[in-house]
């Protein structure tokens, strides 16, 4: 599975479920927690997706766009 298709499907869980963990992107994507880290960072810095809580619990949602 490439970077683009794993990072569509978490953008579809987030959009379906509201927010994911790195556990759960790494369960979702079968990856380990750094890959799963990875692909959030990448969405974060591309601006697809907020972090909303830092630290242990940090969790992830989709970036509201200026539209909105």
């Amino acid at each position: 599975m490439t970077t683009f298709q794993e990072m569509e499907m978490i953008e579809r869980f987030i959009n379906n479920y509201g927010e994911i963990s790195r556990a759960k992107t790494a369960d979702l994507c079968k990856c380990d927690s750094n890959h799963a880290y990875y692909l959030l960072q990448k969405m974060y810095e591309k601006g697809r997706v907020d972090i909303v809580k830092k630290g242990k619990y940090t969790v992830y949602i989709c970036r509201k766009s200026e539209q909105d």
